[in-house]
């Protein structure tokens, strides 16, 4: 497992905390995403549910830790949106509490980790909001969210907060180069494309994934007042993974906004006119609505080109100053 180091501390007080018997029956581990919120939220599982932890930490070698490592822990529950939804629906949360009542069969308690927490839709929030006060049995909830303020407050109000805040630029860069091995430009380009994510800027560096980046910002580049490349380039992208593709495009209308505020005009950008900023503004805010919507039955198709359309037209009919 990834060793995040800004989240050291917050390690150490919860191993603490775990010792004095002291963990509340709700956690709720919130930060930007990307900043080892899940994999935290992991280790402490695997903590209360070992059989013989070692000041505050899993032992690793008991019953418990094997059957985790083997993901066939019984008291240990794990609930996610399903594979292409973003939202987590009311019948798996109603399903979680029902399993949750039933005694543990291996370990001293039960763990429930809910990721991302504010994928629930309401009714699924209403649901575990009863059981949040009091959860049934010897229940450690473990909620782990990207944007708290999509939580409802009856959520947070029942949860005890530990934030994971994001380290320095320059410690993010040294550690994604120690991590890598690669230098400073790949891991700066990574940590671009993702949203200063340490977690998903590691996996692209890996994985290779620069060079896809780097081909749909040129693309963005080229299409500026090309109304007529909208179709071909939508078409281009059709199979690209949804999730990934819109917050790639939210992110280069929030860097371009950025770079025109600041007077500089990226060396991708092909055009001589002026980049209206309420425009641009507007198109980040319309590509991550897209991005939540996707699951939602609407053609991803059409909403591609309909973006790429509006970014082709953005230009006004003045010169760049």
């Amino acid at each position: 497992m990834v060793n995040y180091p800004w989240t050291d501390a917050t390690q150490e007080r919860l191993r603490e905390q775990l010792q004095q018997d002291r963990i509340p029956h709700a956690l709720l581990l919130a930060g930007a995403p990307g900043l080892g919120k899940e994999a935290l939220a992991e280790q402490l599982a695997a903590a209360l549910l070992c059989l013989q932890p070692e000041e505050g930490r899993a032992c690793g070698v008991c019953r418990s830790c094997e059957l985790l490592r083997g993901g066939a822990h019984p008291d240990r529950f794990r609930l996610s949106p399903e594979e292409g939804k973003t939202q987590l629906q009311v019948d798996p949360v109603r399903e979680l509490l029902g399993r949750l009542v039933l005694t543990t069969t291996i370990s001293p308690r039960k763990v429930a980790v809910l990721y991302p927490a504010e994928a629930m839709n309401i009714n699924a929030a209403n649901a575990l909001l009863k059981n949040l006060e009091e959860p049934p049995g010897d229940t450690v909830m473990l909620l782990v969210s990207h944007d708290i303020s999509r939580l409802p407050i009856t959520i947070r109000s029942r949860c005890q907060r530990l934030q994971i805040n994001a380290p320095e630029p320059e410690a993010m860069a040294q550690w994604l180069m120690d991590q890598s091995g690669q230098g400073r430009e790949p891991v700066n380009l990574a940590l671009e494309a993702s949203g200063a994510s340490p977690r998903e800027a590691l996996a692209m560096l890996e994985a290779g994934d620069l060079e896809r980046y780097t081909e749909l910002q040129q693309q963005l580049g080229q299409l500026i007042a090309k109304p007529a490349q909208a179709g071909p380039m939508a078409a281009e992208w059709a199979d690209a993974e949804p999730q990934q593709l819109w917050r790639w495009l939210s992110l280069n209308s929030a860097l371009l906004l950025r770079l025109l505020l600041s007077g500089t005009h990226p060396s991708w950008l092909r055009t001589e006119r002026e980049l209206p900023p309420n425009k641009l503004a507007a198109l980040q805010q319309k590509a991550d609505s897209n991005r939540n919507r996707l699951g939602s039955g609407l053609r991803k198709d059409l909403l591609l080109q309909e973006w790429l359309l509006e970014w082709a037209r953005l230009p006004s009919s003045e010169p760049i100053r």
